[in-house]
């Protein structure tokens, strides 16, 4: 309506380690968006409940904005995550995460040249230091910085991607059966063809 979208999504939990469904577990997401012209706008938030063990909830929200000039379209991002963890068997904490970004799609030649930066800051929260959800953990140099760099034109793209790691950060690319060594560094490199049909 009007340059504005929205969605929203509910997934009850799946089966405990028994096979038996997890009680009061699901996931609920929602987002908005506004795309009319020059600017583009979204929101969006990620609750679990109890899904990753019970009594632990957790909440991811961000918001994304860009503006389109005549050859060149700037956007920037900011995330909040913020998990609950089990300190000992009577205690819950937190464990916080901010991450920020901006990037740029540049008109060049028959195709487009896109680069990007974000920083995932040190891991925050109630949660001891050394605590950890997948890649997070709590405490100093527990950051990460990727940049990504790409040209794509009507036939091919080329891409390549890199995350520099603090020591005690394991960052990865996406969500992937890979995984990185504590402080690792992990790049690729892609070079492909695609054809749209």
């Amino acid at each position: 309506m009007s340059g504005f979208r929205g969605k929203i999504q509910y997934g009850a939990g799946g089966p405990n380690n028994e096979g038996t469904p997890k009680t009061n577990a699901g996931v609920t997401s929602g987002a908005a968006f506004y795309n009319n012209g020059l600017l583009r706008l979204g929101a969006g938030f990620e609750m679990n409940n109890s899904f990753r063990a019970a009594g632990l909830n957790d909440l991811a929200w961000s918001v994304a904005g860009g503006w389109q000039f005549p050859n060149v379209y700037v956007g920037g991002i900011y995330e909040k995550l913020d998990y609950d963890v089990q300190v000992n068997a009577t205690t819950k904490g937190n464990l916080t995460r901010d991450l920020w970004g901006i990037g740029a799609t540049v008109n060049l030649g028959p195709g487009e040249l896109y680069a990007e930066w974000a920083c995932a800051q040190d891991g925050k929260g109630s949660a001891p230091n050394g605590t950890r959800v997948g890649g997070l953990a709590r405490g100093p140099d527990t950051s990460a910085n990727q940049w990504e760099v790409s040209y794509t034109y009507p036939l091919s793209k080329r891409t390549s991607i890199k995350i520099d790691n603090s020591k005690n950060a394991s960052y990865i690319f996406g969500v992937n059966g890979f995984t990185s060594a504590i402080g690792g560094k992990p790049g690729g490199f892609m070079l492909g063809m695609f054809h749209n049909f």
